[in-house]
């Protein structure tokens, strides 16, 4: 596990409620995460993801997750968990535009890593994307496995280094993407085993370097001009974006950072 202890979470919050959140949004949609609607589904073919679930959604940003559960996976009700004020009023706001009834759902402003969701609540916890983003992933766990009733499943993916990945690499990689820890996908496993969770499965996914590929298209392309105004017309701030992307593509291509899968029983 690599750690960036100068990350905060007011630098987390900043990202999610300004212009680099915006951009991350512009290129990746509403679905905030690597690989889109098409990684939701295999993560919820992965972790056996069935109609008439309970779910909470740790680090929910917008509540993309809670929607896809509730509208294509026949979610019962969607909890949602995320310390970034501007996304959860957003996440109310495409709720109602998406017709889901407010009976359905509950956002929770908070960390994630402390308790909001009630205790043995919810057959599922769910997470896309978005743990990278905790710093205390040892209780992140703990409230997922306290959400949780007996028997029921985490499912989760995120962005997850190799041995491959040198420090200075995850230095450079951590400060920009403002992740204050990274695991690799055994340090996951390790986490879920010793937070008590049992029959632990894990998958590394291969939508990182296409997905890449498609953000810096759109970016360098049909998107420019939005990605240039979202920067205040800014051509300096501009490269350097693109030179942080180009250097993600670089890493996921080389195989030093991916995504993955885990889901494991309570």
């Amino acid at each position: 596990m690599f750690t960036l202890k100068k990350i905060t979470a007011d630098a987390i919050q900043g990202v999610y409620s300004g212009a680099e959140g915006q951009l991350w949004e512009l290129l990746m949609g509403e679905q905030v995460h690597i690989g889109g609607l098409p990684s939701s589904i295999d993560l919820a073919t992965f972790g056996d993801v069935r109609s008439g679930m309970s779910a909470a959604d740790l680090c929910c940003c917008s509540g993309a997750g809670m929607r896809f559960l509730l509208t294509l996976c026949g979610a019962s009700h969607a909890a949602g968990v995320d310390f970034t004020g501007a996304q959860i009023a957003l996440g109310k706001k495409r709720m109602a535009a998406a017709g889901i009834a407010p009976s359905q759902y509950k956002f929770y402003l908070g960390d994630a890593a402390q308790p909001h969701v009630k205790e043995a609540s919810v057959d599922l916890v769910w997470g896309e994307d978005a743990w990278c983003y905790v710093a205390d992933k040892p209780g992140l766990l703990a409230q997922a496995k306290r959400a949780l009733k007996p028997g029921g499943k985490v499912v989760f993916s995120d962005w997850v280094g190799t041995d491959k990945l040198s420090p200075a690499e995850a230095r450079h990689f951590l400060t920009f993407m403002k992740f204050p820890t990274f695991m690799a996908i055994e340090d996951y496993a390790k986490l879920l085993a010793k937070t008590g969770f049992q029959k632990i499965k894990t998958r590394a996914t291969a939508h990182f370097v296409p997905s890449m590929r498609h953000y810096i298209a759109m970016y360098t392309g049909q998107q420019a001009y939005d990605a240039l105004r979202i920067l205040g017309f800014s051509q300096e701030a501009y490269t350097a974006v693109l030179d942080e992307m180009l250097f993600i593509a670089e890493l996921a291509k080389a195989k030093k950072i991916t995504q993955a899968y885990f889901t494991a029983t309570r």
